[in-house]
């Protein structure tokens, strides 16, 4: 198994690791953490292509990114065929409801997840409402943290 945590910084680095990893196809690559680099929305774009060519990837961890809603779209591409995934991280973002719905989508088919942070992402009721809809089929989840989400009597209900 490989690991990689990268200090790539913002778009810049998301545009080298994008040229690292495009077109190759990994199944060794398990654990990516991308934490803290400020890839912002611009990076997430770049990146949710070159992570597509990821197929063993278990955990990924892009917190503290800065990545809203466009960034959260792009991801939930990427994420969208990686039904391997155990563990994804993307607290401290400000995915919002449109984020959140987004990233739902893709959710829907990860079965194995065991760990899914959300965490300050001011998600709302109706991120959490659509959040909702994919967790309903995660059965090995064990850890998920949605605190700080300004989740709202209708978000919390639907959860």
């Amino acid at each position: 198994e490989e690991e990689a945590e990268v200090s790539a910084g913002g778009v810049v680095g998301a545009w080298a690791l994008a040229a690292l990893w495009m077109g190759r196809s990994s199944e060794t690559l398990t654990d990516v953490d991308l934490s803290c680099n400020g890839v912002l929305d611009d990076g997430a774009a770049v990146l949710s292509e070159a992570l597509q060519s990821l197929l063993g990837l278990l955990q990924l961890d892009l917190s503290n990114n800065n990545l809203q809603a466009a960034g959260a779209t792009a991801m939930a591409q990427a994420l969208s065929g990686m039904h391997k995934m155990v563990s994804l991280n993307l607290s401290n973002n400000n995915l919002q409801a449109a984020g959140a719905t987004a990233m739902a989508q893709a959710l829907s088919g990860m079965h194995k997840m065991v760990s899914l942070n959300l965490s300050n992402n001011n998600l709302q009721a109706a991120g959490a409402t659509a959040m909702a809809q994919a967790l309903s089929g995660m059965h090995k989840m064990v850890s998920l943290n949605l605190s700080n989400n300004n989740l709202q009597a209708a978000g919390a209900t639907a959860m």
